[in-house]
Protein backbone atom coordinates (compact mmCIF):
# COMPACT_ATOMS: atom_id res chain seq x y z
CA UNK A 1 0.00 0.00 0.00
CA UNK A 2 2.39 2.46 0.71
CA UNK A 3 4.50 1.83 -2.86
CA UNK A 4 1.18 2.13 -4.33
CA UNK A 5 0.19 5.64 -2.86
CA UNK A 6 3.73 6.90 -3.36
CA UNK A 7 3.75 5.51 -6.76
CA UNK A 8 0.18 7.01 -7.69
CA UNK A 9 1.65 10.76 -5.74
CA UNK A 10 4.67 11.00 -7.98
CA UNK A 11 2.75 10.20 -11.65
CA UNK A 12 -0.05 12.93 -10.11
CA UNK A 13 2.53 14.94 -9.61
CA UNK A 14 4.15 14.28 -12.69
CA UNK A 15 1.14 14.90 -14.51
CA UNK A 16 0.39 18.22 -13.12
CA UNK A 17 4.15 19.71 -13.44
CA UNK A 18 3.77 18.99 -17.32
CA UNK A 19 0.56 20.13 -17.42
CA UNK A 20 1.85 23.37 -16.31
CA UNK A 21 5.17 23.57 -18.29
CA UNK A 22 2.70 22.66 -21.23
CA UNK A 23 0.33 25.84 -20.16
CA UNK A 24 3.56 28.02 -20.20
CA UNK A 25 5.00 27.21 -23.58
CA UNK A 26 1.94 27.53 -24.73
CA UNK A 27 1.16 30.75 -23.68
CA UNK A 28 4.95 31.63 -24.73
CA UNK A 29 3.95 31.11 -28.23
CA UNK A 30 0.62 33.32 -28.10
CA UNK A 31 3.50 36.14 -26.94
CA UNK A 32 6.32 35.81 -28.82
CA UNK A 33 5.00 34.15 -31.90
CA UNK A 34 1.44 35.37 -32.78
CA UNK A 35 2.10 34.52 -36.54
CA UNK A 36 2.19 30.70 -35.56
CA UNK A 37 -1.52 30.57 -34.24
CA UNK A 38 -2.48 33.81 -36.45
CA UNK A 39 -5.80 33.03 -39.10
CA UNK A 40 -5.22 34.23 -42.65
CA UNK A 41 -9.51 36.00 -43.17
CA UNK A 42 -8.77 37.10 -46.47
CA UNK A 43 -9.54 33.87 -47.71
CA UNK A 44 -12.85 33.58 -45.47
CA UNK A 45 -14.48 36.23 -47.68
CA UNK A 46 -14.11 39.29 -45.35
CA UNK A 47 -11.68 41.01 -48.02
CA UNK A 48 -8.65 42.76 -47.81
CA UNK A 49 -9.98 45.70 -45.93
CA UNK A 50 -11.72 43.24 -43.26
CA UNK A 51 -8.75 41.37 -42.85
CA UNK A 52 -6.59 44.94 -42.03
CA UNK A 53 -9.66 45.78 -39.83
CA UNK A 54 -9.17 42.93 -37.19
CA UNK A 55 -5.35 43.19 -37.43
CA UNK A 56 -5.48 46.31 -35.75
CA UNK A 57 -7.98 45.54 -33.18
CA UNK A 58 -5.65 42.22 -32.98
CA UNK A 59 -2.50 44.61 -31.84
CA UNK A 60 -4.71 46.81 -29.54
CA UNK A 61 -5.58 43.62 -27.60
CA UNK A 62 -2.70 42.59 -25.62
CA UNK A 63 -1.51 39.22 -26.32
CA UNK A 64 -2.65 36.32 -23.88
CA UNK A 65 -0.75 35.38 -20.84
CA UNK A 66 -0.48 34.65 -17.43
CA UNK A 67 -1.82 38.11 -16.96
CA UNK A 68 -4.49 38.20 -19.48
CA UNK A 69 -6.31 35.06 -20.77
CA UNK A 70 -10.53 36.02 -20.69
CA UNK A 71 -11.86 32.57 -20.44
CA UNK A 72 -14.56 32.66 -24.05
CA UNK A 73 -14.50 30.35 -26.75
CA UNK A 74 -12.13 32.02 -28.71
CA UNK A 75 -9.21 32.23 -26.30
CA UNK A 76 -9.98 27.88 -26.09
CA UNK A 77 -9.55 28.43 -29.85
CA UNK A 78 -6.30 29.82 -29.80
CA UNK A 79 -4.66 28.13 -27.01
CA UNK A 80 -5.26 25.03 -28.91
CA UNK A 81 -3.64 25.98 -32.14
CA UNK A 82 -0.71 27.18 -30.02
CA UNK A 83 -0.51 23.45 -28.54
CA UNK A 84 -0.34 22.56 -31.99
CA UNK A 85 2.23 24.37 -33.10
CA UNK A 86 5.55 23.68 -33.94
CA UNK A 87 8.31 25.12 -31.53
CA UNK A 88 10.92 25.40 -34.55
CA UNK A 89 10.53 28.56 -35.87
CA UNK A 90 9.98 28.07 -39.85
CA UNK A 91 13.12 29.87 -41.17
CA UNK A 92 15.48 27.97 -38.51
CA UNK A 93 15.46 25.02 -40.66
CA UNK A 94 17.38 26.09 -43.03
CA UNK A 95 19.64 28.34 -41.55
CA UNK A 96 22.73 28.24 -39.19
CA UNK A 97 22.44 29.22 -35.22
CA UNK A 98 22.43 32.64 -33.84
CA UNK A 99 25.59 34.60 -33.85
CA UNK A 100 27.80 34.38 -30.32
CA UNK A 101 28.51 38.09 -30.70
CA UNK A 102 27.46 40.37 -28.20
CA UNK A 103 25.62 42.61 -30.86
CA UNK A 104 22.15 42.38 -32.03
CA UNK A 105 22.72 39.75 -35.31
CA UNK A 106 20.68 41.24 -38.13
CA UNK A 107 17.93 38.72 -39.89
CA UNK A 108 20.30 38.34 -42.72
CA UNK A 109 22.27 36.23 -40.34
CA UNK A 110 19.77 35.04 -37.79
CA UNK A 111 16.51 34.34 -39.21
CA UNK A 112 14.87 33.26 -35.82
CA UNK A 113 13.76 36.22 -34.99
CA UNK A 114 12.06 35.24 -31.68
CA UNK A 115 14.68 33.36 -30.80
CA UNK A 116 16.85 36.28 -30.42
CA UNK A 117 14.03 38.07 -28.61
CA UNK A 118 14.35 36.11 -26.29
CA UNK A 119 18.01 36.35 -25.96
CA UNK A 120 17.29 39.85 -25.97
CA UNK A 121 15.51 39.60 -22.70
CA UNK A 122 17.93 37.72 -21.09
CA UNK A 123 20.68 39.98 -21.85
CA UNK A 124 17.92 42.94 -20.30
CA UNK A 125 18.06 40.87 -17.36
CA UNK A 126 21.59 40.89 -16.86
CA UNK A 127 21.97 44.28 -17.80
CA UNK A 128 19.29 45.09 -15.13
CA UNK A 129 20.59 42.89 -12.08
CA UNK A 130 24.07 45.25 -12.22
CA UNK A 131 22.26 48.20 -12.44
CA UNK A 132 19.86 47.75 -9.59
CA UNK A 133 19.55 43.96 -7.26
CA UNK A 134 16.56 45.50 -5.63
CA UNK A 135 14.12 45.54 -8.34
CA UNK A 136 15.70 42.82 -9.59
CA UNK A 137 14.80 41.29 -6.76
CA UNK A 138 11.28 42.28 -6.31
CA UNK A 139 10.58 41.52 -10.20
CA UNK A 140 10.52 38.13 -9.33
CA UNK A 141 7.15 38.46 -7.47
CA UNK A 142 6.20 39.48 -10.72
CA UNK A 143 3.93 37.13 -13.75
CA UNK A 144 6.57 35.79 -15.94
CA UNK A 145 5.08 38.15 -18.30
CA UNK A 146 5.06 41.41 -16.57
CA UNK A 147 8.60 40.50 -15.43
CA UNK A 148 9.55 40.55 -18.95
CA UNK A 149 7.75 43.63 -19.90
CA UNK A 150 8.74 46.11 -16.84
CA UNK A 151 12.63 44.70 -16.64
CA UNK A 152 13.17 45.02 -20.01
CA UNK A 153 11.70 48.86 -19.61
CA UNK A 154 13.73 49.12 -16.42
CA UNK A 155 16.66 47.92 -17.89
CA UNK A 156 16.81 49.91 -21.12
CA UNK A 157 16.13 53.35 -18.68
CA UNK A 158 19.53 52.36 -17.04
CA UNK A 159 21.23 51.36 -20.01
CA UNK A 160 20.58 55.06 -22.35
CA UNK A 161 21.67 56.38 -18.66
CA UNK A 162 24.73 55.15 -18.20
CA UNK A 163 25.91 56.10 -21.76
CA UNK A 164 25.01 59.62 -20.94
CA UNK A 165 26.54 59.34 -17.96
CA UNK A 166 29.57 57.61 -19.46
CA UNK A 167 32.98 59.84 -20.15
CA UNK A 168 34.29 60.47 -23.87
CA UNK A 169 34.35 56.83 -25.81
CA UNK A 170 38.15 56.96 -27.19
CA UNK A 171 41.27 58.02 -25.24
CA UNK A 172 41.62 60.54 -27.25
CA UNK A 173 38.43 61.90 -26.42
CA UNK A 174 38.98 61.51 -23.23
CA UNK A 175 42.04 63.62 -23.25
CA UNK A 176 40.26 66.48 -25.14
CA UNK A 177 37.38 66.46 -22.28
CA UNK A 178 40.22 66.83 -19.49
CA UNK A 179 41.96 69.91 -21.51
CA UNK A 180 39.21 71.54 -23.28
CA UNK A 181 35.91 70.36 -21.89
CA UNK A 182 34.73 68.96 -24.82
CA UNK A 183 33.06 65.94 -22.71
CA UNK A 184 29.56 67.90 -22.74
CA UNK A 185 29.78 68.16 -26.62
CA UNK A 186 30.31 64.21 -26.99
CA UNK A 187 27.15 63.88 -24.74
CA UNK A 188 25.48 66.09 -26.68
CA UNK A 189 25.55 63.59 -29.89
CA UNK A 190 24.93 60.65 -27.90
CA UNK A 191 21.55 62.54 -26.81
CA UNK A 192 20.94 63.64 -30.62
CA UNK A 193 21.51 59.50 -30.99
CA UNK A 194 19.02 58.80 -28.59
CA UNK A 195 16.08 61.17 -30.17
CA UNK A 196 17.08 59.50 -33.67
CA UNK A 197 16.34 55.98 -32.01
CA UNK A 198 13.23 57.11 -30.93
CA UNK A 199 12.32 58.71 -34.49
CA UNK A 200 12.92 55.32 -36.11
CA UNK A 201 11.31 53.23 -33.25
CA UNK A 202 7.70 55.61 -33.64
CA UNK A 203 7.86 55.68 -37.33
CA UNK A 204 7.80 51.99 -37.82
CA UNK A 205 4.82 49.34 -37.79
CA UNK A 206 4.55 45.87 -37.09
CA UNK A 207 4.83 44.56 -39.68
CA UNK A 208 8.46 46.48 -40.14
CA UNK A 209 9.75 45.97 -37.45
CA UNK A 210 12.44 43.49 -38.63
CA UNK A 211 13.76 46.98 -41.19
CA UNK A 212 13.31 49.24 -37.61
CA UNK A 213 15.53 46.81 -35.99
CA UNK A 214 18.37 46.62 -38.30
CA UNK A 215 18.37 50.78 -38.51
CA UNK A 216 18.13 50.86 -34.71
CA UNK A 217 21.21 48.81 -34.33
CA UNK A 218 23.20 50.79 -37.10
CA UNK A 219 22.30 54.12 -35.69
CA UNK A 220 23.99 52.55 -32.08
CA UNK A 221 27.22 51.47 -34.39
CA UNK A 222 27.02 54.76 -35.57
CA UNK A 223 27.48 56.66 -32.41
CA UNK A 224 30.03 54.37 -31.06
CA UNK A 225 32.00 54.61 -34.38
CA UNK A 226 31.88 58.41 -34.14
CA UNK A 227 33.29 58.24 -30.67
CA UNK A 228 35.98 56.39 -31.69
CA UNK A 229 35.16 53.44 -30.51
CA UNK A 230 35.40 49.50 -31.70
CA UNK A 231 31.91 47.89 -33.39
CA UNK A 232 29.29 46.82 -31.06
CA UNK A 233 30.03 43.44 -32.20
CA UNK A 234 33.66 43.07 -30.68
CA UNK A 235 34.40 42.35 -27.25
CA UNK A 236 33.88 44.36 -24.48
CA UNK A 237 37.45 45.43 -22.53
CA UNK A 238 36.73 45.91 -18.77
CA UNK A 239 39.06 48.97 -19.28
CA UNK A 240 36.60 50.50 -21.86
CA UNK A 241 33.21 51.42 -19.95
CA UNK A 242 32.08 53.42 -23.04
CA UNK A 243 32.09 50.32 -25.40
CA UNK A 244 30.23 48.42 -22.75
CA UNK A 245 27.72 50.90 -22.45
CA UNK A 246 26.95 51.08 -26.06
CA UNK A 247 26.72 47.00 -26.35
CA UNK A 248 24.19 47.08 -23.08
CA UNK A 249 21.90 49.89 -25.04
CA UNK A 250 22.28 47.68 -28.73
CA UNK A 251 21.52 44.85 -26.77
CA UNK A 252 18.27 46.55 -24.34
CA UNK A 253 16.96 49.06 -27.61
CA UNK A 254 14.25 46.28 -28.93
CA UNK A 255 12.25 47.95 -26.06
CA UNK A 256 11.50 51.57 -28.18
CA UNK A 257 9.73 48.74 -31.17
CA UNK A 258 8.20 46.44 -28.10
CA UNK A 259 6.07 48.84 -26.58
CA UNK A 260 5.79 51.99 -29.61
CA UNK A 261 2.50 50.71 -29.84
CA UNK A 262 1.31 50.80 -25.64
CA UNK A 263 3.50 53.42 -24.77
CA UNK A 264 2.97 57.57 -25.77
CA UNK A 265 5.71 58.91 -27.19
CA UNK A 266 6.01 61.90 -24.97
CA UNK A 267 6.79 59.74 -22.27
CA UNK A 268 10.50 58.72 -24.09
CA UNK A 269 10.59 62.51 -24.93
CA UNK A 270 9.99 63.33 -21.31
CA UNK A 271 12.78 61.14 -20.27
CA UNK A 272 15.48 61.87 -22.70
CA UNK A 273 14.26 65.94 -21.53
CA UNK A 274 15.52 65.03 -18.09
CA UNK A 275 19.16 63.47 -19.58
CA UNK A 276 19.34 66.67 -21.51
CA UNK A 277 18.98 68.25 -17.72
CA UNK A 278 22.64 66.33 -17.07
CA UNK A 279 24.22 67.22 -20.07
CA UNK A 280 23.20 71.01 -19.18
CA UNK A 281 24.58 70.62 -15.93
CA UNK A 282 27.63 68.74 -17.80
CA UNK A 283 28.18 71.58 -20.01
CA UNK A 284 27.79 74.15 -16.84
CA UNK A 285 30.55 72.71 -15.32
CA UNK A 286 32.54 72.82 -18.40
CA UNK A 287 32.18 76.82 -19.40
CA UNK A 288 32.79 77.27 -15.16
CA UNK A 289 35.98 75.11 -15.28
CA UNK A 290 37.10 77.08 -18.61
CA UNK A 291 36.31 80.43 -16.79
CA UNK A 292 38.20 79.28 -13.85
CA UNK A 293 41.47 78.56 -15.84
CA UNK A 294 41.54 81.31 -17.94
CA UNK A 295 41.83 83.15 -14.10
CA UNK A 296 44.99 81.30 -13.48
CA UNK A 297 42.50 79.12 -11.19
CA UNK A 298 44.07 75.70 -13.04
CA UNK A 299 42.99 73.60 -9.95
CA UNK A 300 39.83 75.22 -9.62
CA UNK A 301 36.66 72.58 -9.25
CA UNK A 302 33.81 73.50 -11.05
CA UNK A 303 30.36 72.13 -10.71
CA UNK A 304 27.28 71.45 -12.48
CA UNK A 305 23.97 72.79 -10.33
CA UNK A 306 20.55 72.36 -10.74
CA UNK A 307 19.36 76.27 -9.56
CA UNK A 308 16.01 75.87 -8.26
CA UNK A 309 13.73 73.16 -6.21
CA UNK A 310 11.28 73.72 -9.34
CA UNK A 311 13.92 72.90 -11.62
CA UNK A 312 15.01 69.52 -9.10
CA UNK A 313 11.04 69.09 -9.43
CA UNK A 314 10.72 68.73 -13.51
CA UNK A 315 13.97 66.85 -13.16
CA UNK A 316 12.64 64.47 -11.15
CA UNK A 317 9.07 64.13 -13.18
CA UNK A 318 11.71 63.73 -16.15
CA UNK A 319 13.73 60.74 -15.02
CA UNK A 320 11.27 59.09 -12.77
CA UNK A 321 7.89 60.31 -12.74
CA UNK A 322 7.90 59.17 -16.74
CA UNK A 323 9.18 55.76 -15.64
CA UNK A 324 6.89 55.61 -13.12
CA UNK A 325 3.97 56.25 -15.92
CA UNK A 326 5.52 53.90 -18.12
CA UNK A 327 5.25 50.77 -16.16
CA UNK A 328 2.06 51.30 -15.29
CA UNK A 329 0.35 51.59 -18.34
CA UNK A 330 2.45 48.42 -19.42
CA UNK A 331 0.72 46.76 -16.61
CA UNK A 332 -2.50 48.32 -17.21
CA UNK A 333 -2.05 47.40 -21.12
CA UNK A 334 -1.10 43.73 -20.89
CA UNK A 335 -3.94 42.94 -17.91
CA UNK A 336 -6.60 45.04 -20.75
CA UNK A 337 -7.20 47.60 -19.45
CA UNK A 338 -5.54 49.97 -21.80
CA UNK A 339 -5.87 49.81 -25.49
CA UNK A 340 -2.66 51.85 -26.44
CA UNK A 341 -1.24 54.73 -26.89
CA UNK A 342 -4.04 57.48 -27.73
CA UNK A 343 -1.89 59.86 -29.09
CA UNK A 344 -1.57 60.24 -33.08
CA UNK A 345 1.53 60.14 -34.42
CA UNK A 346 3.26 63.31 -35.33
CA UNK A 347 3.20 63.13 -39.23
CA UNK A 348 -0.53 62.21 -39.36
CA UNK A 349 -3.06 63.80 -41.41
CA UNK A 350 -5.35 67.18 -40.43
CA UNK A 351 -7.10 66.76 -36.83
CA UNK A 352 -10.64 64.75 -37.27
CA UNK A 353 -12.92 64.04 -35.02
CA UNK A 354 -12.46 61.18 -32.98
CA UNK A 355 -12.92 57.65 -33.58
CA UNK A 356 -15.00 55.56 -31.51
CA UNK A 357 -12.03 53.93 -30.81
CA UNK A 358 -9.93 57.30 -29.70
CA UNK A 359 -13.32 58.03 -27.43
CA UNK A 360 -13.12 54.54 -25.70
CA UNK A 361 -9.53 55.24 -24.99
CA UNK A 362 -10.28 58.83 -23.72
CA UNK A 363 -12.52 56.71 -21.65
CA UNK A 364 -9.99 54.33 -20.27
CA UNK A 365 -7.43 57.22 -20.02
CA UNK A 366 -9.77 59.26 -17.55
CA UNK A 367 -10.32 55.92 -15.52
CA UNK A 368 -6.85 55.49 -14.71
CA UNK A 369 -5.92 58.99 -14.40
CA UNK A 370 -5.50 58.85 -10.59
CA UNK A 371 -3.15 55.91 -10.92
CA UNK A 372 -1.10 56.81 -13.70
CA UNK A 373 -0.46 59.98 -11.62
CA UNK A 374 0.37 58.22 -8.11
CA UNK A 375 2.61 56.23 -10.12
CA UNK A 376 4.30 59.12 -11.39
CA UNK A 377 4.71 61.34 -7.87
CA UNK A 378 5.89 57.75 -6.54
CA UNK A 379 8.36 57.49 -9.09
CA UNK A 380 9.76 61.06 -7.98
CA UNK A 381 9.64 60.31 -4.51
CA UNK A 382 11.72 57.12 -5.34
CA UNK A 383 14.40 59.48 -7.55
CA UNK A 384 14.56 62.26 -4.35
CA UNK A 385 15.41 59.22 -1.83
CA UNK A 386 17.92 58.34 -4.73
CA UNK A 387 19.33 61.51 -4.68
CA UNK A 388 19.62 62.02 -1.23
CA UNK A 389 21.96 58.82 -0.97
CA UNK A 390 24.29 59.49 -3.76
CA UNK A 391 24.92 63.49 -3.38
CA UNK A 392 28.60 62.55 -2.01
CA UNK A 393 28.97 60.22 -5.16
CA UNK A 394 27.60 62.57 -7.71
CA UNK A 395 29.83 65.59 -5.94
CA UNK A 396 33.01 63.04 -7.00
CA UNK A 397 32.68 61.33 -9.60
CA UNK A 398 29.85 63.62 -11.92
CA UNK A 399 30.84 67.04 -10.12
CA UNK A 400 27.14 67.27 -10.05
CA UNK A 401 25.14 68.92 -7.58
CA UNK A 402 21.09 67.91 -7.58
CA UNK A 403 20.75 69.89 -4.26
CA UNK A 404 19.29 73.02 -5.79
CA UNK A 405 21.21 76.10 -5.55
CA UNK A 406 18.58 78.15 -3.49
CA UNK A 407 18.13 75.48 -0.73
CA UNK A 408 22.07 75.14 -0.15
CA UNK A 409 23.44 78.48 -0.90
CA UNK A 410 26.07 79.75 -2.49
CA UNK A 411 28.53 79.82 0.18
CA UNK A 412 28.30 75.56 0.39
CA UNK A 413 28.86 75.61 -3.62
CA UNK A 414 31.85 77.44 -2.88
CA UNK A 415 33.17 74.83 0.23
CA UNK A 416 32.33 72.45 -1.84
CA UNK A 417 34.28 73.39 -5.27
CA UNK A 418 37.34 74.15 -2.48
CA UNK A 419 37.63 70.82 -1.06
CA UNK A 420 36.91 68.97 -4.26
CA UNK A 421 39.49 70.70 -5.49
CA UNK A 422 41.38 69.96 -2.10
CA UNK A 423 40.68 66.08 -2.72
CA UNK A 424 42.33 65.99 -5.81
CA UNK A 425 45.40 67.49 -4.23
CA UNK A 426 45.63 64.69 -1.57
CA UNK A 427 45.17 62.03 -4.91
CA UNK A 428 49.34 61.97 -5.25
CA UNK A 429 49.88 62.18 -1.69
CA UNK A 430 51.22 59.92 0.53
CA UNK A 431 48.10 58.89 3.25
CA UNK A 432 50.25 60.08 6.16
CA UNK A 433 50.42 63.41 4.22
CA UNK A 434 46.46 63.64 3.42
CA UNK A 435 44.31 66.48 4.62
CA UNK A 436 41.38 65.73 6.99
CA UNK A 437 38.46 64.66 5.74
CA UNK A 438 35.90 67.24 3.91
CA UNK A 439 33.52 69.18 6.16
CA UNK A 440 30.73 69.50 3.40
CA UNK A 441 28.94 66.15 3.55
CA UNK A 442 28.43 67.19 6.90
CA UNK A 443 27.16 70.56 5.77
CA UNK A 444 24.80 69.05 3.05
CA UNK A 445 23.31 66.09 5.37
CA UNK A 446 20.30 68.69 6.61
CA UNK A 447 19.37 69.35 2.88
CA UNK A 448 19.80 65.81 1.65
CA UNK A 449 17.37 65.10 5.21
CA UNK A 450 14.62 67.64 3.55
CA UNK A 451 14.81 66.14 0.41
CA UNK A 452 14.04 62.58 2.03
CA UNK A 453 11.50 64.34 4.11
CA UNK A 454 9.54 65.58 0.48
CA UNK A 455 10.15 61.67 -0.58
CA UNK A 456 8.33 60.46 2.26
CA UNK A 457 5.13 62.74 1.86
CA UNK A 458 4.87 61.47 -2.29
CA UNK A 459 5.58 58.31 -0.98
CA UNK A 460 2.38 58.13 1.59
CA UNK A 461 0.51 59.97 -0.84
CA UNK A 462 0.88 57.33 -3.58
CA UNK A 463 1.88 54.13 -1.92
CA UNK A 464 -2.51 53.28 -1.63
CA UNK A 465 -2.69 53.61 -4.66
CA UNK A 466 -0.58 50.31 -5.62
CA UNK A 467 -3.83 48.76 -4.79
CA UNK A 468 -5.96 49.99 -7.30
CA UNK A 469 -4.05 48.19 -10.00
CA UNK A 470 -6.27 45.20 -11.23
CA UNK A 471 -3.20 42.74 -11.42
CA UNK A 472 -3.04 40.88 -8.20
CA UNK A 473 0.54 39.48 -8.57
CA UNK A 474 1.25 43.12 -9.85
CA UNK A 475 0.40 44.76 -6.69
CA UNK A 476 2.64 42.65 -4.95
CA UNK A 477 5.59 42.75 -7.06
CA UNK A 478 5.19 46.86 -6.71
CA UNK A 479 4.52 47.22 -3.49
CA UNK A 480 8.01 44.95 -2.70
CA UNK A 481 9.95 47.02 -5.24
CA UNK A 482 8.93 50.43 -4.03
CA UNK A 483 8.76 49.53 -0.01
CA UNK A 484 12.22 48.04 -0.59
CA UNK A 485 13.99 50.99 -2.16
CA UNK A 486 12.27 53.87 -0.34
CA UNK A 487 13.37 52.40 2.83
CA UNK A 488 16.82 53.27 2.26
CA UNK A 489 16.32 56.45 3.32
CA UNK A 490 16.12 54.89 6.89
CA UNK A 491 19.50 53.98 6.03
CA UNK A 492 20.47 57.33 5.00
CA UNK A 493 19.24 58.46 8.83
CA UNK A 494 20.87 56.18 9.95
CA UNK A 495 24.40 57.01 9.46
CA UNK A 496 26.76 58.33 11.92
CA UNK A 497 28.73 61.66 11.58
CA UNK A 498 32.07 59.82 10.73
CA UNK A 499 30.04 57.99 7.62
CA UNK A 500 28.65 61.22 6.88
CA UNK A 501 31.88 62.99 6.55
CA UNK A 502 33.34 59.60 5.06
CA UNK A 503 30.77 59.84 2.34
CA UNK A 504 30.02 56.32 2.62
CA UNK A 505 27.33 55.24 0.75
CA UNK A 506 23.63 54.24 2.69
CA UNK A 507 23.11 50.43 2.34
CA UNK A 508 20.77 48.28 4.42
CA UNK A 509 21.45 44.70 5.35
CA UNK A 510 19.86 41.50 3.31
CA UNK A 511 17.69 40.56 6.40
CA UNK A 512 16.53 44.15 6.91
CA UNK A 513 15.36 43.91 3.01
CA UNK A 514 13.51 40.53 3.18
CA UNK A 515 12.03 41.83 6.28
CA UNK A 516 10.67 44.97 4.47
CA UNK A 517 9.61 42.99 1.95
CA UNK A 518 7.89 40.36 3.79
CA UNK A 519 6.03 43.31 5.59
CA UNK A 520 4.89 45.11 2.26
CA UNK A 521 3.54 41.74 0.90
CA UNK A 522 1.91 40.11 3.90
CA UNK A 523 0.98 43.31 6.22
Amino acid sequence: MPIEEALFFLVTNLILISASLTFDRVLVICRFAPEKIAVNHIHEGKGKEGAEKEEVQRQEEPPYSTTYLPLNAQSVAVLWRAFLASDVPDDDQHHHGASSSSSRPTSSSNPNRQAQRIRDLERSMSVLSGASRSFTAASYLLPWDLRADLCSLYAFCRASDNLIDEKAGSEVGEQEGRMGGKEGGAKRKRLEGLWKLLDIAYSSSPSGREEAEQQIQAQISDMGKSEGLPSIAAPASSKNATHKAYQDLASVSGTLLDFNQILPRRLWEELFQGYEMDVAMEEQQAELQQRASSKGKAKAVALGTLQTMKELERYGQCVAGSIGEMCTRVVLHRAGYLSGSPEPHASSEKKRAPTQVQRRQGKEEERWSSVINAARRMGVALQFVNIARDVDADLKTLKRCYLPRDMIGDDLISLIQKELAEEEDDEDQEPNQKRKRSSYNTKLRPHAIKILDIAAYWYKASYPAIQRIPVPAARSGLRVACAVYVDIASAIRRQSDAQVMDGARAVNTTRRRIWVAIKALYF
